[in-house]
């Protein structure tokens, strides 16, 4: 079993590094370390259980989701398997988000090459994702506004209504008493 570390646990060994090796390659390292405790060792590594590859989609979908990569080997496809944009979604600025051989990650954005309402998902059609990436679907520009005034305008002066409106209601009622 392969740990989240990358690491396997063996006795005369301890731990040894198996992630990103294949099976072959796992046990050709594994024979080199038991030689040099062991006479000819033979060593067979059985996969019981292999993650298949995915592409997770996130953002402004309808449902974040994990998709098979076998399912969707371009963007469009899995955005469709994630139930597709919200209204507030901004087709035009989704970004691929992919981790490269040397460790970093790296934003792709969809080329846009045809403008008007087919062209970003034109674009996304054209896209080819590969295993693990994160196709990322940014709210638009009036769904941030809308966001912003609610957090920030909306919901505070909400508050501060509910504790006027009672002190208000309050004095009206001491006024009209008298």
């Amino acid at each position: 079993m392969i740990r989240p570390d990358g690491l396997i646990s063996l006795p005369i060994l301890q731990d040894v590094a198996a992630a990103g090796l294949t099976p072959r390659e796992l046990s050709i390292k594994l024979k080199e370390l038991f030689s040099a405790r062991l006479v000819d060792p033979e060593v067979n590594v059985i996969p019981m259980q292999v993650r298949q590859p995915v592409v997770y989609v996130v953002g402004d979908v309808n449902n974040v989701v994990a998709v098979p990569f076998r399912d969707a080997p371009t963007a469009i496809q899995a955005i469709t398997l994630a139930g597709g944009f919200r209204r507030s979604a901004s087709p035009g600025d989704v970004t691929i988000i992919r981790l490269t051989e040397d460790g970093t990650l790296r934003a792709i954005a969809a080329a846009m090459k045809i403008s008007g309402q087919p062209g970003p998902y034109m674009a996304l059609r054209n896209t080819t994702l590969q295993p693990d990436d994160i196709v990322f679907v940014p709210e638009n520009g009036r769904s941030q506004l809308t966001r912003f005034l609610d957090d920030f305008v909306n919901r505070p002066l909400g508050a501060l209504n509910s504790v006027v409106g009672t002190y208000v209601n309050f004095r009206l009622v001491q006024i009209l008493s008298k």
